[in-house]
């Protein structure tokens, strides 16, 4: 799994936004708009690239990062939100797969197979 780390998140209001810092193409076509879940799980993503980078430094890149498998991202990330928001995992699971689905289909995080 590689997360693609030329994205910067910015808050205007109650409203938040994935935004790329660096683009081949049209910026408008890759900005991606969160909610303050999603916001929540970006910076969660954010520390567990940090947390990654800081132990396996050789393997991680400026541009390209190497971060845990699918299975144990989406466990750290719903554990995050678990103990941010105090429900279950059934709760939030579906909104951790549908916040990675997003950054997927955006090429913003690059799934292992």
């Amino acid at each position: 799994m590689r997360l693609h780390t030329d994205y910067q998140l910015r808050n205007i209001g109650t409203f938040y936004f994935l935004v790329p810092l660096k683009s081949d193409h049209p910026v408008i076509d890759q900005i991606l708009t969160l909610n303050e879940t999603g916001a929540f799980l970006w910076n969660s993503l954010q520390k567990i690239l940090q947390k990654q980078h800081t132990i396996q430094p050789k393997k991680a890149t400026a541009d390209n990062a190497l971060l845990p498998d699918n299975d144990e991202l989406m466990q750290l990330l719903c554990h995050a939100l678990q103990a941010e928001y105090d429900v279950t995992k059934d709760e939030v699971l579906p909104d951790v797969k549908t916040f990675l689905n997003s950054l997927t289909q955006k090429g913003i995080l690059t799934l292992k197979d």
